[in-house]
């Protein structure tokens, strides 16, 4: 991952392994194509992977292994970590500007 460089969210899912826990990862996307994570739920990373009970996992989480496409997961935790800013803008801006709003994650994480 690059320093400093903003990464979009693609999607955020919940998927279960099969020992019955769950993680929720986050999708993100390098708009360079390039330069992804490469520690745990990254595309290289086939043992966390392999821990997936796909059949009780939401649609859309899987891995592209070994691609360098610049999208990759990552544990929901694990951004929080490395991340210090998360900007939000409306997905369909019709011909209105974007509402822009910044959350810290104190406040993500005290949402009910």
């Amino acid at each position: 991952m690059v320093e400093g460089h903003a990464y979009s969210i693609i999607m955020c899912r919940e998927c279960q392994l099969q020992d019955g826990t769950k993680k929720h990862l986050v999708k993100l996307r390098n708009p360079w194509g390039g330069h992804e994570w490469n520690g745990r739920w990254s595309d290289y990373d086939k043992q966390s992977w392999s821990k997936v009970d796909r059949n009780h996992s939401e649609q859309g989480v899987e891995s592209d292994l070994n691609t360098e496409d610049g999208m990759f997961f990552m544990d929901f935790f694990e951004m929080m970590n490395i991340f210090t800013t998360i900007s939000v803008s409306r997905a369909h801006m019709g011909v209105d500007r974007a509402t822009h709003k910044t959350t810290t994650y104190d406040q993500v994480l005290s949402r009910p």
